[in-house]
């Protein structure tokens, strides 16, 4: 080891992708979650998955209807926000909530897709498939 490198590459890089993957992350977010949450304040969580030909984007938004929810796209930021409430019977109103995701660079954003069922927000990205050059 020379200069804090070891053979696998920068140290620093390691460390930061390992508290930006999943499962480090989905931690790391309920920890926040636990000290910043206020009360009337939203919160959901979200999950980043990938099939062979997509990825897909879960959130759990139970008790949100499909029209208290906006999706917005900025390159490849995926915006999920989940409009404030109504005053409910004890007269407490909740503010809104947002979650961001950025999609892989391969992501086909022009195309993605969003469903909404039992309380669970699917938006589907097809990944743009690697192109086959062919050797002469």
């Amino acid at each position: 080891m020379e200069d804090g490198k070891n053979k696998t590459g920068d140290p620093m890089k390691m460390i930061n992708a390992f508290f930006t993957r999943r499962p480090a992350k989905t931690l790391l977010d309920t920890i926040d979650d636990l000290f910043t949450r206020q009360p009337g304040r939203m919160s959901f969580h979200v999950h980043l998955s990938e099939t062979e030909s997509h990825y897909v984007v879960k959130a759990e938004v139970p008790g949100v209807s499909k029209e208290e929810i906006e999706l917005a796209l900025d390159k490849s930021v995926l915006t999920i926000r989940i409009k404030p409430g109504p005053d409910n019977s004890e007269g407490a109103k909740w503010e809104g909530a947002f979650r961001t995701i950025e999609l892989p660079g391969n992501a086909l954003t022009k195309d993605l897709r969003a469903m909404h069922q039992n309380g669970i927000l699917t938006v589907r990205v097809p990944k743009r498939r690697k192109k086959k050059i062919p050797i002469d």
